[in-house]
């Protein structure tokens, strides 16, 4: 939209009088000059006459082109000037002498009797529109409540546009505080009409905090296994300590939910919940940000929500009476969020070639684990013990199938197989056959463990089955050390040793027979690899350990992988002791010590083993990442933060995605209500079910997904949830969003226009360029300033020359 201006046009329609009057210029202009050339007086005044002949000349001259003012204005009920006015709840937190942007834009827009809003609709078109997700035409703005939970300042404005199309759209007055609960506003810069936000007179930064983000960590740590990261930031250096708290919510969804905001947008604030972690104090640095972590270890199990609070010091009086706080508003002091704490236990398959300290301390330390169940095959003698001095020489299989061959498998009949026990199997039939040997068998397990057993006791078969186990499956390998591990198994050059993180080279030079125990620069990354919270008791903790007296010496671990501890002998040489890696889509670790029994033995506390701690983190790690057979994916749409989609994935026994299968979503709403749905499979993708839900209240909510595949018994079950809590983005910040209000307007050839701006903005209207417009056209021709100026020339000319003594 640019500013008008009278304009001088000629009529070039008809050339002729064009060269007729510039052929006219040129003669006379001649004339002048070789007349006044002959004259006898000073070059000033011959050039002072020369001038005032020449431009009388020139106007008259221009009549012979008719030249003529043209004065271009809007043509009056013609163009188009949308308000468009946010409804969001953002509007409602207190300004200037209490009362909000909202409460400004009210008053200012609410009567159409206003000045500015009369004079508008006397040259223009007025629509008004408001909006919160999509704008909606309306008569009056008498109902706007500022109540909205979204606002979509960018798609607003096009949808504005868009409705108004191939209709003389001149200009969009933009009554909003910036602030958009979704990143749209680069769409605004498509838009072809300029659009002008209207921002408060006068603006004051008040005292505001809010939370900027909320992360949670799932760690192996076994003293606080979930950590929440929590960032919080104030809007001016009003406020510089925080007091910050945890509630947790019951394990029963809550029939209350989030605060319910009041009509000017205030949250009631709960007090400190006891049964939560302790309360802390945030200081906020120079940027007024600030950072606070909590650690949990609930004893709950499944899914929890837990709520978060802050206050600044003195405000605790008004956590019943918000509106009387100092902050603009509490409804951003609050958050709720969801952790999920694992209750069904991760399988592991511990494998050993004998029968070992190590196993039976490892399996003493997760016994009483709900996360772990360890399912252990022990061989306790490589064969079956043979006493038959009746067989025919050279025969190796027991005679009792001697002329069955074709029924009984030979292998099956060998007196040379191993003798093994199970432990802790769900059935008769689980490892009834040994170490599985089919994908059906083993994928049931979540990782492997390998202690001293060489690889002849797998088949070639059964070494790639445990390979595909961690690189297709995504389950965990982890290596123990011993006499029949490593390359002392000759692992080397077989499939398992391909995935183990660590080189299986010989080393020239072994560890002597005491090694101590040390953590690297990574291990002290790994909150699984350490013990202590602390660095200081970590190092105590190490020093204490004992030293070990047997280890598998390697030199260097894989490309990608990290070594995380190492040990030293006496001689100052240094070799891996665990050595981690990702491989496929699973992880492998190696841990090279192998008689790390004897730090059980040699333990301090009779009640707490620090042997027990390390092993317990070291087998949640391991499972940590692995996937189940049904996963469940909750993914926010893109548009409307009330609207989730649920997403199943199912895989067979086998871990191929699964076609068909009875597939149900259970929804628990936040009063506790059980909504059931159905899921249909996706097209895109097999074995992929899909669900689309709306959240219709803030709060949070369940979800339980069962699905019954064919030929199985017992269905598959995946848990999850979601908050549902649309203020978070409306009142992520409380300040007028200039920035983005001014990114809007130049892009769209707008400008941002103060509040009591707007009467003088209304009457410059009319002096712009809009799609409808009218043409005012005057010949100079016909107006007698023309001719009178060029007589006032000519007789200026005359009079100068006279009383200079000219003729």
């Amino acid at each position: 939209m640019t500013q008008l201006a009278v304009a001088l046009e000629f009529d070039w329609q008809n050339p002729l009088w064009f060269w007729l009057a510039g052929g006219a210029v040129a003669i006379l202009s001649v004339g002048i000059l070789f007349g006044y050339f002959s004259v006898r007086q000073a070059s000033t005044r011959k050039l002072m006459l020369g001038v005032l002949k020449f431009a009388a000349i020139v106007l008259i001259a221009l009549c012979l082109i008719n030249p003529r003012w043209v004065k271009r204005s809007p043509q009056p009920g013609e163009n188009i000037v949308a308000l468009v006015v946010d409804n969001s709840s953002s509007l409602t937190t207190r300004g200037e002498n209490g009362r909000s942007w909202g409460h400004q834009i009210d008053a200012a827009v609410r009567d159409a009797e206003t000045p500015w809003q009369l004079r508008l609709a006397q040259d223009f078109e007025v629509r008004r529109f408001q909006f919160g997700g999509r704008p909606k035409p309306v008569s009056s703005f008498e109902g706007v409540q500022f109540d909205d939970t979204e606002s979509h300042v960018g798609a607003a404005v096009v949808a504005v546009e868009e409705r108004l199309t191939n209709q003389p759209l001149g200009a969009i007055l933009l009554f909003t505080d910036g602030n958009s609960t979704k990143t749209d506003l680069e769409t605004v810069l498509n838009t072809d009409v300029p659009v002008f936000p209207v921002i408060p007179s006068e603006e004051k930064l008040y005292a505001d905090l809010s939370v900027e983000s909320i992360s949670v960590s799932q760690t192996d740590f076994e003293d606080a296994p979930i950590t929440v990261l929590v960032k919080v930031k104030s809007a001016n250096e009003a406020i510089k300590e925080v007091a910050a708290w945890l509630e947790p919510l019951d394990s029963v969804p809550s029939t209350a939910p989030l605060e319910e905001s009041t009509a000017n947008g205030e949250a009631e604030l709960a007090p400190p919940a006891s049964t939560g972690p302790a309360p802390q104090q945030i200081t906020l640095d120079d940027n007024n940000r600030g950072t606070v972590k909590f650690e949990l270890a609930p004893e709950e199990f499944g899914l929890l929500f837990y709520r978060f609070h802050m206050i600044s010091p003195g405000e605790e009086e008004f956590i019943e009476t918000p509106e009387k706080s100092r902050e603009v508003t509490l409804v951003n002091n609050s958050r709720i969020f969801s952790v999920e704490h694992r209750s069904q236990p991760r399988r592991i398959l511990y494998v050993s070639g004998r029968p070992n300290w190590e196993h039976k301390f490892v399996n003493r330390a997760v016994t009483h684990d709900h996360q772990l169940q360890l399912v252990s095959l022990i061989r306790i003698a490589k064969k079956e013990p043979k006493f038959d001095f009746r067989g025919r020489v050279g025969e190796r299989s027991n005679p009792l199938f001697r002329g069955f061959k074709d029924e009984i498998d030979e292998e099956a009949e060998a007196y040379d197989q191993p003798v093994l026990i199970r432990l802790n199997t769900q059935n008769e039939e689980e490892l009834r056959d040994g170490f599985p040997k089919t994908r059906e068998e083993l994928y049931r397990y979540d990782a492997i463990v390998l202690d001293d057993v060489e690889s002849a006791f797998f088949s070639h078969d059964q070494q790639s089955l445990i390979e595909r186990f961690v690189s297709e499956r995504g389950g965990g390998l982890l290596m123990l050390g011993g006499p029949d591990s490593f390359r002392c198994g000759n692992w080397q050059r077989t499939t398992v040793g391909d995935a183990l993180p660590v080189y299986l080279d010989q080393v020239p030079t072994g560890p002597n027979s005491s090694l101590r125990f040390n953590l690297t620069r990574d291990g002290w990354l790994q909150p699984w690899a350490r013990l202590r919270s602390t660095e200081d008791e970590e190092t105590q903790r190490i020093a204490a350990m004992p030293a070990f007296t047997s280890a598998t010496a390697v030199k260097y671990a894989k490309p990608g992988a990290r070594v995380l501890s190492q040990m030293h002998d006496e001689a100052a040489n240094s070799f891996p002791a665990l050595a981690v890696q990702s491989y496929g889509e699973g992880q492998t670790a190696a841990f090279l010590i192998g008689d790390s029994w004897r730090w059980e033995l040699k333990r301090d506390n009779a009640t707490e083993s620090d042997f027990a701690k390390c092993w317990r983190q070291t087998l949640r790690w391991l499972v940590s990442d692995v996937p189940e057979r049904a996963t469940l994916e909750i993914q926010p749409d893109a548009t409307r933060s009330s609207i989730q989609h649920l997403i199943l994935r199912l895989k067979d026994k086998e871990f191929d995605p699964v076609e068909n299968a009875d597939v149900t979503f259970e929804v628990t709403n936040t009063k506790g209500e059980v909504i059931p749905y159905r899921a249909e499979p996706s097209v895109e993708e097999t074995g992929r079910f899909d669900l689309t839900v709306y959240s219709s209240e803030p709060g949070p909510y369940r979800v339980t997904a069962t699905a019954q595949l064919e030929e199985e018994v017992s269905p598959l079950i995946a848990e999850g949830g979601w908050v549902y809590d649309p203020l978070i983005e409306e009142f992520a910040s409380t300040r007028v969003n200039r920035d983005q209000l001014e990114k809007i307007a130049e892009q769209s050839g707008g400008r941002v226009l103060a509040l009591n701006g707007l009467p003088d903005f209304v009457n410059s209207l009319q002096q712009r360029d809009l799609p409808v417009m009218t043409t005012e056209t005057t010949p100079l021709w016909h107006s007698p300033w023309l001719l009178l100026l060029a007589v006032s020339l000519l007789v200026a000319e005359w009079g100068l020359r006279r009383s200079w003594g000219l003729t």
